[in-house]
């Protein structure tokens, strides 16, 4: 009788764990990538030019963040430097994947 249960219990098991095929295409798609290029380069009345904004900027910051279970502590310690420039460039990344080699 228990190999009777335990067999039925494996094909149990076969069948109701499935595997799906490795998706071809990237989960997450870019979306309208240009668009948000095309905003970031055109000029805004509400942006202000850095060196603006350079007499706001304090020399340290200084950040805290406690979530709500009190399971997640962070505090962030940082000088702040501004660039000598007019603009902050801008660069575009793409992310790739990990071989098995890497990993090991």
């Amino acid at each position: 009788m228990n190999k009777a249960k335990m067999m039925l219990l494996c094909a149990a098991v076969l069948l109701l764990a499935g595997c799906t095929k490795t998706p071809e295409k990237d989960v997450v798609v870019q979306k309208n990538t240009e668009a948000l290029v095309s905003k970031a380069a055109v000029e805004d009345e509400n942006r202000k030019p850095l060196a603006e904004n350079r007499e706001k900027v304090p020399e340290h910051y200084s950040w805290s963040y406690d979530n709500s279970a009190g399971t997640v502590h962070i505090d962030a310690e940082a000088d702040v430097a501004l660039p000598e420039s007019e603009a902050i460039p801008m660069y575009r990344l793409s992310s790739v994947g990990f071989t098995q080699e890497q990993v090991t």
